[in-house]
């Protein structure tokens, strides 16, 4: 029979052996994030950057233009204008709402973090060019 010691000395062991695969260094980089996309010729994009652990669906004017995953971006290409954007949570509650505008040769970008609001748990989001 082992004594407790024995399986105090194997943890160590484990914790070892279960962080092995991050001794390669963290590729925090998606292949699909569109971080330098350049928006097509007399057109604008908006950027999506997702910055919480949530798949998130992008609606334009009512339309789904396309899901965000988890610690992501992705850029979509739109005409010059001013557009309703909606994003929603795919698998929860969380949204948010704006009119946005998209400018020509520029990206509109959403930089989405959690509200930290304990009765509100919407997304914060703050919008810049780039």
């Amino acid at each position: 029979m082992k004594s407790p010691l024995h399986r105090w000395l194997r943890l160590p062991r484990l914790a070892l052996i279960a962080l092995l695969p991050l001794a390669g260094g963290c590729d925090w980089e998606d292949d699909d994030d569109d971080e330098d996309f350049v928006p097509p010729a007399g057109q604008g994009a908006l950027r999506v950057d997702n910055n919480t652990g949530d798949d998130i669906r992008v609606y334009v004017n009512g339309d789904l233009l396309g899901t965000t995953g988890d610690y992501s971006d992705r850029a979509f290409p739109l005409d010059p204008g001013l557009y309703r954007v909606v994003l929603d949570q795919k698998s929860g509650g969380r949204n948010y709402r704006d009119d946005v505008d998209i400018i020509v040769d520029r990206l509109t970008v959403l930089d989405i973090e959690i509200d930290n609001d304990f009765f509100d748990g919407d997304y914060d989001v703050e919008v810049y060019f780039d």
